[in-house]
């Protein structure tokens, strides 16, 4: 979940949906108009970015954590069992898998099944998906600029 991590009363505390590097970069994609489609992110692993120049690798981490969170907490956490499920099947070998090489062992990771995939377990085609993920960005987004505005014991940032 690239969890944000501070320290309080000398011990670590974690939070799955504050990371301030992950944010940043995700304004700084959204303003630049340099999101990749969420089709383009779903079929892409790290190993495929690191070629790529640091803005690229930076707008595909900071999307993959903004779609993780997603996942997790939009429309009233809808998409979470789901994703639950989707990890219970994949830890069991019996992850839907319309190319036939997710359940093999010999066989190499295919993207081309994940789109199908992703609207199998999320119960959704993937453009509405894509809709609905673009307004929780610019929702969060938001979100963050009035958190970051908000004044802290009275003072302004």
């Amino acid at each position: 979940m690239f969890e944000g991590l501070h320290c309080q009363d000398d011990r670590p505390r974690w939070n799955l949906s504050r990371n301030p590097v992950r944010i940043r970069e995700l304004h700084k994609a959204w303003n630049m108009h340099g999101l990749m489609t969420l089709r383009s992110l779903l079929m892409l692993h790290a190993g495929d970015v690191m070629e790529h120049a640091a803005k690229h690798v930076d707008t595909f981490y900071a999307q993959a954590w903004a779609f993780a969170r997603f996942l997790c907490e939009a429309e009233g956490a809808r998409y979470r069992p789901l994703l639950q499920q989707w990890i219970t099947d994949t830890g069991a070998g019996t992850v839907f898998d319309p190319m036939h090489s997710h359940n093999s062992t010999t066989l190499p990771w295919n993207p081309a099944g994940i789109p199908e995939m992703v609207e199998h377990y999320l119960e959704v085609p993937l453009p509405e998906l894509e809709l609905k993920y673009l307004a929780w960005v610019q929702k969060t987004l938001q979100e963050d600029e009035e958190v970051d505005d908000a004044p802290v014991d009275g003072l302004a940032r």
